[in-house]
């Protein structure tokens, strides 16, 4: 008899896994919660990259390509569902892994796959502007639409008001940072990440930037739309015209501190503690002091095996296992 999953309480605030037995996978059932910061760990064969990159991830790029109409999806790659009973509220993923890459600050997805110009000529001819999550397209709106549009979100649903200022410009930008300054806000997303205003990033001048001023953060509930209004007309005064509204996404990791020096292993902790307030982190890592420093909540695998998984710690003080206490104490792995 086949199993059949259903909805549980609660499940829209977690990405729900079960039966997961994509490569030596054996039957993993998990619950990754939103918005915190979730280490897999485990030595080498023991199933990190399986659960992380092989299965979360591959199951992200298969539900974008599904999303896609049939006329497009005859021209990618057809990707099989990776081998799992369930995978539910799953947000949209990236993948940052360990290659080198080419250096090139211009250098995209798309110009190293050399599809680029075939695609700017298929989009230019063909494509229509659409909401990459609902599929809507994408027009010109008044405010009162705009807010009528996030007022109608699930209950619930975390959205950043954001007020373009910088579109893919070279530049340093110090003058945008202190109009945004100026203006009162507090927060500035800078190449999608969100800092304090009063620390900006130095940015390389010859790179391309993306800057975005938060103008706020809201939860959709009852209520809300005079508020939402004002952010709305703020934004759009300070974004000539432009407004942005994001909802957190998944962000997965592999190693991203590997031989780095301390300092700069340092800096990248604090923005994985700052972006975690506005996106789910799945970190695959081996470093178990790292793990104690920056998880919420830790898994810890082992051929293919989920071995334990809860609050970071309490596994690292109090595991259940002793295969976990082995490998958190160095004895193997």
């Amino acid at each position: 008899m086949s199993k059949r999953w259903t909805q549980q309480p609660g499940s829209d605030e977690v990405v729900r896994m079960r039966g997961v037995r994509v490569h030596n996978l054996q039957n993993i059932d998990l619950d990754i919660p939103r918005n915190r910061l979730v280490v897999i760990s485990g030595p080498s064969g023991s199933g990190k990259s399986s659960l992380a990159f092989d299965t979360l991830y591959a199951e992200g790029q298969r539900q974008y390509i599904e999303s896609l109409s049939v006329y497009a999806r005859q021209f990618l790659h057809q990707l099989e569902r990776p081998d799992v009973d369930l995978i539910d509220g799953l947000q949209p993923t990236i993948s940052i892994d360990q290659r080198a890459g080419v250096r090139n600050p211009r250098t995209t997805v798309a110009t190293v796959t050399e599809i680029y110009d075939h695609m700017r000529l298929l989009y230019a001819r063909l494509g229509e502007v659409t909401c990459y999550r609902c599929g809507r397209p994408i027009r010109q709106q008044a405010p009162a639409q705009i807010v009528d549009a996030l007022m109608r979100l699930t209950r619930g649903t975390r959205v950043m008001i954001l007020a373009p200022m910088v579109r893919g410009r070279k530049g340093q930008h110090k003058d945008v940072f202190a109009a945004i300054r100026r203006a009162g806000f507090l927060r500035v997303r800078v190449d999608g990440q969100v800092v304090d205003i009063e620390q900006p990033p130095d940015l390389v001048r010859q790179r391309v930037h993306h800057i975005e001023a938060v103008v706020d953060r809201v939860v959709v509930r009852e209520g809300l739309r005079g508020r939402l209004a004002e952010s709305i007309q703020l934004a759009l005064k300070h974004g000539d015209g432009l407004v942005l509204a994001n909802e957190p996404e998944v962000i997965l990791l592999d190693e991203p501190t590997s031989g780095l020096d301390p300092i700069s292993t340092a800096r990248i902790e604090e923005t994985l503690s700052q972006l975690k307030k506005d996106y789910t982190i799945i970190l695959v890592s081996n470093n178990t002091k790292q793990i104690a420093r920056v998880a919420d909540k830790v898994a810890f695998l082992l051929m293919g095996q989920l071995i334990e998984y809860g609050v970071t710690s309490k596994v690292f003080m109090v595991p259940k296992d002793k295969r976990t206490d082995d490998y958190i104490s160095g004895r193997f792995g």
